[in-house]
């Protein structure tokens, strides 16, 4: 039986250094990667499949599965609600930043996260044949950045007058 887990401990340093914006990106990535994690670890849903949800649809299937409960759900879904206004709308993380009472309130919701990541544990039957698909999966994922960083660098590497 292998228990896979998660540390917070970049999160709640960005919090420290006051760079909530790092902070709000941190947590979304390593709940994603938790949530998308439990899906494939515990429910054997493929990688293929999951890997483009977005943050709402993983937390709906994990609480759907029996993997996080109610309580969790409405953090979670707090969470992803602040998250999304965030990321979409730039004056809303300003006027967020500018209030120390709405950045107490954010960092306390990134904090209850945190909390919840690193309480949450990912036990399965390891064998070989599940360890190679998670292992396929993150080249996968790092070749497709990869191309992307090397036709983005070629895109701004080009000669003035062919960028045009």
């Amino acid at each position: 039986m292998v228990k896979r887990g998660y540390l917070t401990d970049h999160i709640k340093g960005y919090l420290k250094e006051g760079n909530m914006i790092l902070a709000i990106v941190r947590t979304s990535t390593d709940l994603e990667q938790l949530l998308t994690e439990n899906l494939f670890f515990k429910q054997g849903i493929k990688f293929k499949l999951i890997e483009n949800w977005t943050l709402g649809n993983l937390i709906n299937w994990n609480h759907h599965c029996g993997f996080i409960d109610d309580n969790s759900v409405t953090l979670l879904n707090l969470f992803n609600r602040l998250r999304n206004i965030v990321f979409h709308r730039r004056t809303f993380i300003e006027k967020i930043l500018l209030n120390q009472e709405q950045k107490n309130i954010v960092q306390s919701i990134i904090l209850s996260v945190c909390d919840f990541i690193e309480s949450s544990f990912i036990d399965y039957d390891s064998n070989s044949k599940i360890e190679n698909e998670y292992e396929e999966s993150f080249t996968s994922v790092e070749n497709k950045y990869r191309n992307f960083l090397n036709e983005s660098y070629n895109f701004f590497n080009k000669p003035e007058e062919q960028n045009e």
